[in-house]
């Protein structure tokens, strides 16, 4: 049975409210936790992008999720044999989210990291690499793919059959 969900208000969202909505969880948190002014989260939940609570101690904010509208999958798939399959950069993957950069964490992938859940919520990841076509490899797949396409230039590695960086730029 398909749920009505409430209609997103016409409510433009600056940069920096996107980074707020970005540390909001599934779970319910303080304006505090969330380390965001309560008005900005506020403005966010009035455009329908979040739930709020009103309790004694305060309001709670958590990010609203559409559970009976499941992701369509894309009719595209890649096509290896046109383009064999390359490795392109670094990722790390946790809870479904990926962020890229040259080199697991270098400067740019730090940026990403505060601008979505932050650095401690992204020890423990898993790292590895994509291919050209976005998707995510572990670095044991990726030494494989990167072998395949002559793409290691240094052997000498921390652990033979795992891909780093150095390996490949």
């Amino acid at each position: 049975m398909k749920q009505n969900h409430p209609k997103k208000k016409a409510i433009k969202l600056s940069i920096e409210d996107w980074k707020a909505f970005y540390r909001m969880t599934l779970e319910w948190q303080s304006a505090k936790q969330i380390n965001a002014p309560e008005a900005m989260l506020r403005k966010i939940a009035r455009a329908g992008y979040a739930k709020m609570r009103i309790r004694k101690s305060g309001p709670r904010f958590k990010i609203r999720q559409y559970i009976d509208e499941p992701e369509k999958p894309s009719e595209w798939e890649p096509d290896y044999e046109k383009a064999p399959r390359r490795i392109v950069c670094a990722a790390m993957r946790k809870n479904g989210r990926i962020i890229t950069g040259a080199r697991h964490f270098d400067r740019i992938m730090r940026d990403q990291m505060r601008a979505t859940e932050g650095l401690r919520w992204w020890r423990g990841c898993e790292q590895g690499f994509i291919d050209q076509f976005g998707q995510f490899l572990n670095r044991k797949d990726a030494w494989i793919v990167a072998e395949q396409a002559n793409q290691i230039i240094q052997e000498r590695v921390v652990i033979q059959g795992r891909l780093f960086s150095e390996c490949v730029y």
